[in-house]
């Protein structure tokens, strides 16, 4: 094991969420709001190491791995409790680390690269980061311009990568590359950040996650030795869709606790502030709102548990994790709106925590695949 072992995880999935939700609110609480207004930076290297010192990143990982071995339930109390958050920023970068650049590694990578990088990153000692997205075509793999090469004893990585959660302070990139001198043959490289002709530019400006790290990363003949690539025989593609399952069904958890945490969230406001002579719950036009999409909330946790169910055993689950992700964006745009109108002119505030909700949930259709431009095209559930 490199470095701090992971303290040991709850086997019971109630407790170990006690115990994630109390780590969360003890380490963050008081900061998020400073983090959010940029009054304060991010301290994300020693955030990451206390989460992975603690096993929190590992929970779901084999022994082998450095992890606990606990699963899926585990795994998805994680992600619900990084959806409590009040920064879906500073969930997602936390999520990239757990549930998107650490997947591919477990599943295909050398034993080199899962004892230099993948412990370490469960052990919150490296930061990740996952590199498909292009200015050109977005998330569309059959536009990817970025390719790699043969180059003396390793292989060359060229291109640019856009909107790259965790970009500024990672220290690997998993990037999805072309293969030179192929039209559809894809694989992944994953590029250490001090790694010669790596580059990162400026953070974005952004609308909405603003504790969260994201900028655009350039490859200029990147050198990384062979057994740091997955997928050169020609199963990149198959790797690529497996690790968006994973990151759709980790997105989906995320933002469907998100709309939990915001509809339970107004309710105290909605049963104690009285317009027309009663508590604004009790006029019927409101009740009735929250119960559709509280109800959606229901049914969109149990669809969302179906597709753990999947991944737990390993099936091919890229179109059912889409349509989760899909589902759930939409449900969070959906109640970041009816809180703030619900709320008045107090959620419209800068300074409230709802602003902030609705900010971010705007991105909930465009991070992981916009929803209209890529990810109806990739579901393809229509009978043929």
């Amino acid at each position: 094991m490199i470095g701090l072992p992971p303290e040991p995880i709850p086997d019971d999935v109630d407790a170990f969420r006690r115990v994630a939700r109390a780590f969360l609110s003890e380490t963050l609480s008081g900061s998020i709001d400073e983090w959010e207004r940029g009054d304060a930076p991010v301290p994300f290297r020693q955030l990451f190491r206390r989460i992975g010192e603690r096993g929190f990143f590992s929970a779901a990982y084999p022994v082998s791995a450095g992890g606990s071995g606990k699963g899926t339930a585990h795994r998805m109390v994680w992600l619900e409790e990084l959806g409590r958050l009040d920064s879906s920023g500073l969930a997602l970068s936390l999520a990239t680390q757990s549930d998107m650049s650490t997947p591919p590694l477990l599943g295909h990578g050398s034993p080199r690269l899962k004892q230099e990088i993948l412990v370490k990153a469960l052990a919150g000692e490296l930061i990740g980061a996952v590199a498909i997205t292009e200015r050109s075509g977005g998330s569309d793999l059959s536009r990817l311009a970025t390719t790699i090469e043969p180059a003396g004893a390793g292989y060359a990585v060229t291109g640019s990568k856009a909107f790259v959660t965790n970009a500024g302070i990672a220290d690997f990139f998993v990037t999805l590359c072309r293969i030179a001198g192929t039209s559809r043959r894809l694989c992944l490289a994953v590029v250490t950040a001090e790694t010669p002709g790596v580059s990162v530019a400026r953070p974005y400006r952004k609308l909405g996650n603003r504790a969260g790290d994201h900028a655009e990363v350039t490859f200029d003949g990147a050198v990384v030795a062979e057994d740091m690539v997955l997928g050169l025989d020609g199963s990149g593609l198959a790797i690529q869709l497996e690790q968006l399952a994973h990151e759709r069904f980790a997105l989906a958890v995320i933002f469907v606790a998100q709309a939990r945490r915001m509809i339970e969230g107004l309710m105290p406001e909605a049963r104690s502030r009285v317009v027309f002579g009663r508590p604004l719950v009790d006029h019927q036009r409101v009740s009735f709102s929250l119960v559709d999409l509280y109800s959606e909330v229901l049914v969109l946790e149990s669809y969302v548990m179906a597709v753990a169910s999947l991944l737990d055993r390993d099936r091919d689950c890229v179109a059912e994790a889409s349509v989760a992700k899909v589902r759930a964006a939409r449900l969070v745009k959906a109640v970041a709106d009816e809180c703030l109108e619900l709320s008045g002119a107090r959620g419209f505030m800068l300074d409230e925590s709802l602003a902030r909700s609705v900010r971010d949930a705007r991105g909930a259709s465009l991070v992981g695949g916009a929803e209209d431009a890529i990810m109806h095209m990739l579901v393809g559930l229509l009978p043929r």
